[in-house]
């Protein structure tokens, strides 16, 4: 897969309201409970579900496994830890907190 279709793949994902929010809370905090990240983020709930789904699908994050079936942590996969370093990068550059 060559660089500009890696751009091409992510570009509108990381568009979606609420997106880069999760990846950078998760790059800076590490696995976290569904729960947990949500309170954290400034977005309603279901925008929140809807970028989650979208991460989960686009293989940028995942469930981290447990013993338990109840509780579900999510994780940045190596995707979208890379995505993350890019925004915290651009987060930065431009002073801006996301």
């Amino acid at each position: 897969m060559s660089r500009e279709s890696n751009v091409e793949d992510v570009c509108p994902i990381v568009e979606t309201t609420g997106v880069c929010h999760i990846l950078y809370t998760l790059y800076k905090q590490g696995e976290m409970l569904t729960s947990k990240l949500q309170r954290k983020l400034p977005i309603s709930p279901e925008t929140f579900y809807k970028a989650r789904n979208l991460l989960e699908e686009n293989g940028l994050i995942e469930v981290a496994p447990t013993a338990s079936q109840k509780i579900k942590p999510y994780r940045l996969t190596e995707k979208g830890r890379k995505v993350a370093e890019q925004i915290d990068l651009l987060s930065n550059l431009s002073g801006t907190k996301i």
